[in-house]
């Protein structure tokens, strides 16, 4: 197993968390993550394994079951009482995780769509090629960046009313990126019933021993940025997004 993740370098390990999307990919034949084997069946996937539209009642009431045996399992694992789950797949499952735990709390982590689709290209362009059983081109690839984005960001905006009010809380990346320490303690403050204070020498002697994370600089060409924006604008729309300041547009 490589120390790094490709496309960002960001350390990984089995004793580190982890998506649990990955850990349901291998237990059950019914996730999106899949779609990293055979990508050019990333849209049944979508609608098969987010959405559940094509899916019997038993088939869905059999996934919800192994999702909750799954997080079960964790906790039992770890002596916990509270899960925290980090998928990006959950975006387009809000009905359905509310079915299966209907107490959640709901933490969304929104990003500039233009970076989101450069980010996840670069991610995959590298990814891909290690994994893949078919062959799939670099235009394949944006092509599926831009359909799932613009599906599971639109099924989101549509499905986040069935959570109540005070238990949902946005956030943008840009704000956490520069003062991590407030946003979590924003998080503490509406979710949790422990004192921030208590947990606030951890987090702090935790963060001080992770190693200066450098972002990477983004260009992209006027053609291809002809491309996404009428794909994301929504999403710009709907969070307040320009095109960042600090991108290189090629002409």
């Amino acid at each position: 197993m490589p120390a790094e993740r490709p496309g960002d370098d960001m350390k990984i390990s089995v004793n580190l968390p982890q998506e649990e999307e990955y850990a349901m990919s291998n237990i059950t034949d019914r996730s999106f993550y899949h779609f990293f084997y055979f990508p050019s069946n990333y849209s049944e996937y979508y609608k098969d394994y987010v959405r559940f539209e094509s899916q019997t009642e038993d088939q869905v009431d059999t996934w919800k079951l192994e999702y909750r045996k799954l997080i079960i399992k964790a906790l039992i694992n770890t002596k916990g009482r509270r899960a925290v789950l980090k998928n990006p797949v959950n975006t387009g499952r809000v009905k359905l995780l509310l079915d299966v735990f209907p107490d959640a709390d709901f933490i969304f982590m929104i990003r500039n769509p233009v970076i989101v689709y450069l980010s996840t290209k670069k991610f995959f362009t590298q990814l891909f090629p290690t994994i893949n059983l078919e062959r799939f081109t670099e235009d394949d690839i944006s092509k599926m960046i831009l359909d799932i984005y613009e599906q599971m960001l639109n099924d989101y905006i549509s499905d986040k009313k069935y959570i109540g009010e005070n238990r949902i809380f946005e956030i943008r990346y840009e704000e956490f990126e520069l003062n991590p320490k407030k946003t979590i303690e924003e998080i503490y403050s509406r979710f949790s019933k422990k004192d921030f204070e208590r947990v606030k020498p951890v987090l702090e002697v935790y963060m001080d021993s992770l190693d200066t994370y450098n972002g990477y600089s983004y260009s992209i060409s006027q053609q291809e940025l002809d491309i996404v924006l009428p794909r994301v604008e929504f999403a710009m729309q709907e969070w307040n997004y320009t095109i960042p300041s600090s991108l290189k547009i090629i002409a």
